[in-house]
C-alpha cells in the first residue's frame, strides 16, 4: 500500500471486521500491528463500514540476525525467514557473496529459515519442509547469530 511522506496510508478493500495489519518498509523489519512478528498476536484494527479508521504505527527496531551457513560451495543466493507459527514471510536477504547474510527481524518471535544457494536447490534448515524445519528464537532486542550446516 502506498504511504505518503507524512506516514499516512489508505486501505480501501477491507470489510467491517477487526484486522491485523502487516507493515513493510525497505529499511525496517516487517511487523504486524502491535509491533509483533506473529499475526495471531497482532493488535487487531477495527474497521467500520463506510467510515475512516485511524491507526498510528511506528516500527519497532529490528534485531540484527546474521545467518552463517557452513558447507555452501558457491555462496548463498538468499535466505528467507518465515514466522514458525504462521508461515508468514518476515524478512530475508539475498544476492550476497559468501556464506553469511544479515537481515533485520522484529523480535521476539520464532522463525524458520529457507536457504537458496547459488548453485543448488533450496533447503529448509533442520528439516525437509516447513513443518519439519528447525525453529530459531529471535530475541526482543539486540542481535542474534545463527550458524547452520548446509
Amino acid at each position: 500500500m502506498p504511504v505518503t511522506a507524512d506516514g499516512r496510508y489508505t486501505i480501501d478493500f477491507l470489510g467491517p471486521y477487526d484486522w491485523p495489519l502487516l507493515f513493510n518498509a525497505w529499511d525496517q523489519a516487517s511487523q504486524w500491528s502491535g509491533q509483533v512478528g506473529n499475526r495471531h498476536l497482532a493488535r487487531a484494527v477495527k474497521v467500520n463500514a463506510g467510515a475512516t479508521t485511524t491507526f498510528d504505527f511506528r516500527f519497532r527496531p529490528a534485531v540484527a540476525v546474521t545467518v552463517k551457513v557452513r558447507g555452501v560451495p558457491a555462496g548463498i543466493d538468499s535466505i528467507v525467514a518465515l514466522n514458525a507459527i504462521t508461515g508468514d514471510f518476515m524478512g530475508g536477504a539475498g544476492g550476497l557473496p559468501g556464506d553469511s547474510v544479515t537481515m533485520g527481524l522484529v523480535g521476539p518471535q520464532l522463525v524458520k529459515l529457507l536457504i537458496t544457494p547459488r548453485d543448488g536447490e533450496q533447503r529448509w534448515v533442520g528439516g525437509d519442509d516447513f513443518l519439519d524445519a528447525q525453529p530459531f528464537w529471535i530475541p526482543a532486542s539486540g542481535s542474534r547469530t545463527i550458524t547452520v550446516d548446509y
